[in-house]
């Protein structure tokens, strides 16, 4: 999806969206000023205490507004004494804001009052920045201008914008303070609200999707999944560059307070659909980002409902999507093995996305038994189904289904009725493990693992390779109330942890040797491969999974030149193309023709493609490839 190029421009508003935009950005503010005094106490886990849980956000009238921030207010004042004089002069400059007819200047003013109130306490925006826009009056009406163009620029005539412009302007904006590393001006905080203001109304952006590209040949093999409902993200994640370094901004109601049993309450739930606009908004083309969606909700069997049930999560997913974003997660719960395959089909064909560069996942809980009814299972099992218990084939069951399903991602998530979760790495073995993202990866699978990941976790998980780590909640990103299970400030300041930890790993022998066979595991699927690196692909696997080091430095040695094949540039089927060009008649794929001549003409059919970009057409002669071999796979697959 390609963003529109316009870098300057002015956007027209009237007072009764600059008085709404006001006030969403003060009751926002109570939060973060709550945050921001909560943190500076540095309180210990053990001390932290929270008494209220998350509260579904309501859609306020401007007294309404008022009414609510006066209150947060008085709660703030109650917890923190010494803010009751910026609550004096903070409900003085509100009051303001709600006199009609007043003039359009004396407006504008009370507008930067309050931002001068804020950030003598939030120290969330400047007055003397450098200022990328401006906001004004002309004529009695508001304007926001901003500015991306370099100083030359400064002769053009401004340009009035749309509001889909001014968005994918306003992303951009935030994109350049980042990578200033500075606080937003007072204009700048407010072109920003204005922007959550547009997107509650229903526009959108130019959203650029950041597809999780090829196993083994991203720049970072193993992405940290940077999990929050939200604001975490907004006042933290997002702020920083080198905290987006390998990391996909993940988007997901985690809070569960005293609800503990997971069959009456889903432990991960769809977050606020107005947060991850403003997310992705934020995050622009810097990280991919993601929505947890959450378990299908039958309203009986699952033939007589599936047909809402579908429709219901097929909506959610698209417009999720539709804002730009990688991934949508959904549990494949309380359905047999027949009913998941058929479900994730029914998704995959009412799902409105780009399935090139669009990912839809599925998670399992390795604690939840599945029902397996697959006609195979019938006949070997006297004509019964077979409850699946044991959690590695609930892993290993979870690829087959993905497989059949259509599906682009599987998902090991390791809850119980226990928070914080014990670590899915624990509950398996790292045989286990590696095994699940081996034969995943196999399959030409994104793999993830998630649930009660902790610093000391991270190097075991990171050796297996795997494409994805959930990291988030009260293990490791949150503060919680241990009595009362609800969820406080977000410790972005843990971020860089994680990203150094992960460094450390990935540049051991093993975590070398586990990114090398996610490269191998990937030509495979490709049948870019050769036949003698399938071999020592197989011994490769073998040795990371006795953990045999010495071997594995031998073993990698006679592998150089694979390691040495460059990450990935393009488009994701564009690499794979060109990876199978590249190999020639020595590829797999290329023993599958009946001569070489078929083979040149099939290349040509490739490299036509290509050139074109046509992705559809790439992905329909690619994927012809995986039937052909179908048969060569039983003879080349590791046991």
């Amino acid at each position: 999806m390609k963003a529109t190029k316009v870098k300057s421009g002015f956007l027209r508003f009237d007072e009764g969206m600059l008085r709404r935009a006001m006030f969403s950005d003060l009751l926002d503010a109570m939060e973060e000023l709550r945050i921001k005094k909560t943190k500076d106490m540095s309180p210990t886990d053990e001390e932290f205490t929270k008494n209220t849980s998350y509260a579904i956000s309501e859609y306020y009238k401007l007294d309404e507004f008022y009414e609510k921030i006066k209150r947060e207010l008085a709660l703030l004042v109650k917890e923190f004494p010494e803010l009751e004089t910026f609550q004096t002069l903070l409900l003085h400059e509100m009051s303001k804001l709600l006199e009609r007819q007043q003039d359009s200047k004396i407006l504008l003013n009370n507008v930067f009052q309050i931002f001068s109130l804020l950030n003598l306490h939030l120290e969330a925006c400047a007055k003397h920045q450098q200022n990328l826009s401006k906001l004004y009056v002309q004529e009695d009406s508001f304007y926001i201008r901003i500015t991306l163009e370099d100083k030359h620029s400064d002769h053009l005539e401004p340009q009035e914008l749309t509001n889909s412009q001014y968005l994918n302007i306003i992303s951009k904006l935030i994109t350049e303070i980042r990578r200033e590393n500075r606080l937003p001006s007072f204009d700048e905080r407010f072109a920003i609200r204005l922007a959550y203001v547009l997107l509650e109304k229903g526009h959108r952006f130019d959203g650029a999707i950041i597809p999780w590209g090829n196993s083994g040949f991203r720049d970072v093999q193993t992405y940290a999944s940077i999990t929050d409902p939200g604001i975490g993200h907004l006042y933290g994640t997002v702020k920083s560059n080198k905290d987006l370094k390998g990391v996909i901004v993940h988007i997901e109601h985690l809070e569960r307070g005293s609800d503990q049993d997971r069959e009456l309450v889903e432990p991960y739930r769809i977050p606020n659909f107005h947060i991850i606009g403003k997310v992705k908004l934020h995050v622009g083309s810097d990280a991919p980002s993601s929505s947890y969606v959450g378990r299908p909700v039958f309203e009986s069997d699952f033939k007589p409902s599936v047909v809402k049930t579908i429709h219901t999560l097929a909506a959610a997913c698209s417009a999720i999507f539709m804002d730009g974003l990688t991934e949508c997660k959904l549990a494949i719960e309380r359905m047999s093995t027949t009913e998941a395959i058929q479900f994730m089909k029914y998704m995959a064909g009412n799902v409105r996305r780009d399935p090139h560069s669009q990912a839809l996942a599925a998670a399992f809980n390795i604690n939840t038994p599945i029902l397996d009814d697959r006609e195979q299972t019938l006949k070997e099992n006297n004509g019964e189904p077979r409850l699946v218990t044991d959690r590695f084939e609930i892993g290993m069951l979870g690829i087959e289904i993905v497989k059949e399903g259509g599906f682009d991602k599987v998902t090991w998530d390791g809850t119980a009725n226990t928070y914080p979760s014990k670590c899915v790495i624990e509950q398996l073995s790292f045989s286990e493990s590696l095994t699940l993202v081996h034969k995943a990866h196999e399959e030409g699978l994104i793999t993830y693992f998630s649930a009660g990941f902790r610093f000391k976790h991270l190097p075991q998980v990171i050796y297996t390779g795997t494409d994805g780590i959930g990291l988030g909640g009260a293990q490791i990103l949150r503060y919680m109330d241990k009595n009362t299970g609800f969820h406080g400030p977000f410790k972005e300041e843990n971020i860089s942890k994680i990203i150094e930890i992960r460094e450390e790993a990935t540049n051991d022998i093993k975590g070398k040797a586990a990114i090398l066979l996610s490269r191998l595991d990937r030509m495979y699927f490709e049948k870019s491969i050769k036949l003698e690196d399938n071999e020592k692909r197989e011994l490769l696997f073998a040795q990371l999974r006795d953990l045999e080091e010495d071997k594995l430095v031998t073993t990698m040695q006679g592998l150089r030149h694979i390691e040495s094949l460059p990450i990935d540039s393009n488009h994701p089927l564009f690499s794979w193309a060109l990876r199978l060009v590249s190999a020639g008649t020595t590829s797999i794929a290329a023993q599958t023709f009946n001569n070489e001549r078929q083979w040149q003409a099939f290349c040509v059919s490739l490299q036509n493609a290509m050139n074109n970009h046509d992705y559809d057409e790439l992905a329909e002669l690619l994927f012809s490839i995986q039937k052909t071999t179908q048969s060569l796979d039983m003879e080349l697959v590791t046991v």
